[in-house]
């Protein structure tokens, strides 16, 4: 009995290693296009003669501030880097809504970046991994 338990395990705990690394790095080519076409649109904007910096700036605010909504409303728990409240669930006094989390937490890091905004991958890499670990998929 110990040694199926011990096996499911070992099963349960690299099939989330699969899924946490395969998002990784689903993320951080995402973040590296999204990289690329936010400079290709900077070039295009700016050879525009008059206001193309300002359409610059008021679609980075408008993106920025419906991904902060967006977030609010359907995964408050996805904002920020992630790792206090991941912290926070390890201690017992959050919660985590892994599917929710995951989707929220990529699309809008992937907005966010996209806009402009200086933020690191690390820390929503961690969170989404920590939520696929908890997802369900797995048992207890």
């Amino acid at each position: 009995m110990m040694r199926t338990q011990r096996r499911f395990q070992l099963l349960a705990a690299m099939a989330v290693g699969v899924v946490a690394g395969l998002l990784a790095v689903t993320f951080r080519i995402a973040l590296h296009q999204i990289e690329q076409w936010r400079g290709e649109w900077v070039k295009a904007w700016l050879a525009v003669n008059g206001p193309g910096w300002a359409v610059m700036v008021v679609g980075a605010v408008v993106v920025v501030v419906g991904t902060a909504r967006a977030t609010r409303i359907l995964a408050p728990a996805a904002a920020g880097s992630g790792i206090p409240h991941l912290k926070g669930v390890l201690m017992g006094v959050r919660i985590l809504e892994p599917l929710r989390l995951v989707v929220v937490k990529f699309l809008g890091g992937c907005l966010a970046i996209g806009a402009g905004l200086s933020l690191g991958q690390e820390g929503p890499t961690v969170q989404m991994g920590g939520a696929v670990g908890q997802g369900g998929l797995w048992g207890r």
